[in-house]
């Protein structure tokens, strides 16, 4: 923690700033330990306790195991942030530039060989499309999701697993679902998905893309 302590003062200091392009944008480092109820969706955030390389998984579209660099990634932190009226589309480019330059950081583009799960389609009669707003919101051993992408939904899995879950179904569309398992057991996750979602998971190497982060 002492990097986020080195940069504390900073951040509260800027957090009732708006950023440029945000209607509301604070954040500020907290305890990594404890619960935690966080709402993450296209224009907003409102996170009491997520850990940076969540918030960055989200931000960047991309599963949380292929955002890699030191243990900082793992300091938490309470975040809000909400989109301004009619730039709702810019919202989360906007974000990626606005966290990097608030926590000093250097994101790149890259690619790695790890193991990882790849997700395929058991039951097509299991999951139905939705439409509307995507909101994805849970704590350990739950989630709720609403209108959310197969990308995304490979995302949200990959937390828990903390590996990539590379999705192979062909579904294009977006879904809404509650799933629940046992927290910290992956086979009860497995079997929750297969049981509630008619999906599929088998273990696999692949080359995948990660963030790399660095300051």
């Amino acid at each position: 923690m002492n990097n986020t302590r080195c940069i504390g003062l900073l951040l509260l200091l800027a957090a009732g700033a708006c950023a440029q392009g945000l209607k509301e944008f604070t954040i500020q480092p907290v305890d990594s330990m404890g619960s935690h109820h966080n709402t993450l969706n296209d224009t907003s955030i409102s996170a009491d306790r997520i850990l940076l390389r969540d918030l960055l998984a989200f931000t960047y579209d991309v599963p949380r195991a292929r955002v890699l660099g030191p243990g900082w990634l793992d300091d938490a932190y309470q975040v809000t942030a909400k989109a301004n009226a009619g730039a709702e589309e810019q919202f989360l480019p906007t974000l990626q530039r606005t966290l990097t330059e608030r926590l000093h950081l250097k994101v790149e583009r890259s690619s790695r060989v790890m193991p990882v799960y790849v997700m395929k389609m058991a039951d097509p009669g299991k999951l139905q499309s939705s439409s509307g707003a995507s909101s994805i919101s849970g704590q350990s051993g739950s989630v709720q999701v609403s209108n959310a992408s197969m990308p995304a939904i490979c995302n949200l899995l990959t937390r828990s697993f903390e590996r990539p879950v590379m999705d192979e179904t062909g579904l294009e569309g977006r879904y809404s679902f509650d799933l629940e398992w046992t927290a910290g057991d992956r086979e009860s996750l497995v079997k929750a998905i297969r049981e509630r979602l008619g999906l599929a998971l088998t273990e696999d190497r692949r080359k995948v893309d990660v963030l790399l982060v660095d300051r």
